[in-house]
């Protein structure tokens, strides 16, 4: 088992973004923001500049910039994970899988999952901003 002050702590963000100042005081009063403890925010961080820029600074209340870390889940499913394996890992495709050599990119996202149940959230972040402004372009420029 790893010794205490070796170990790291996780804080794993998969909620609404509104809750994420809130957490980070709680964390930080339980004196739980301690280097090298972290926070993972999943997207959306906000549905504005100004509200993405309020949760930023909440959050940098109890966190250095260098603990906080800003993902969309999206870029963790395998399909994703096997393109840039491919794209990367393999030695056919690193120096020839650019610009100059592809002619246009078409990404199909067949989603077997529905938005039941998720109503409030989507009514909040919009069904475009959360699938096409996030997760089709990080996919596309990953």
């Amino acid at each position: 088992m790893l010794d205490q002050k070796n170990r790291i702590t996780i804080n794993y963000f998969a909620m609404p973004p509104s809750t994420f100042g809130a957490i980070c005081k709680g964390l930080g009063e339980a004196k739980l923001n301690a280097k090298p403890a972290r926070v993972v925010m999943e997207k959306p961080l906000g549905t504005s500049l100004a509200t993405s820029q309020e949760i930023n600074d909440q959050v940098g209340e109890y966190f250095e910039e260098c603990q906080v870390y800003r993902i969309d889940h999206y870029l963790g499913k395998e399909t994703v994970l096997n393109l840039l394996a491919l794209r990367f890992a393999n030695s056919l495709f690193v120096n020839n899988w650019d610009n100059r050599t592809i002619d246009h990119v078409e990404i199909t996202v067949a989603e077997e999952v529905g938005i039941e149940g998720r109503w409030g959230y989507f009514d909040k972040a919009g069904q475009m901003r959360d699938m096409i402004q996030n997760h089709l372009c990080c996919k596309f420029f990953a």
